[in-house]
């Protein structure tokens, strides 16, 4: 299943210009976040309805590497957030 997040919507007054029809902030609105484990089932579950059985090898090697793609980068996000952080005074 997908998980989501609520945050708010427009401006705190509830006002919106007409800017705000040109804009849309995926941080402002309820988002389903898909995981590799949902997209994959859901392009499995497509793939076996289609009756293109012989894809599923591939989606299967793709979600895994997805998921590896994404484990290093958020391993890469996490020491470069380390590296930047400024050591304590108090250290």
């Amino acid at each position: 299943m997908c998980d989501a997040h609520r945050v708010q919507r427009g401006a705190e007054d509830g006002t919106r210009g007409p800017a705000d029809a040109r804009r849309f902030d995926v941080t402002q609105v309820d988002v389903p976040i898909m995981t590799v484990e949902t997209w994959l089932a859901a392009a499995q579950q497509d793939a076996e309805r289609r009756g293109l059985r012989e894809l599923l090898p591939f989606l299967e090697t793709l979600g895994r590497s997805t998921a590896a793609l994404r484990a290093a980068d958020e391993e890469h996000r996490r020491r470069a957030e380390r590296d930047l952080t400024p050591p304590s005074p108090h250290a």
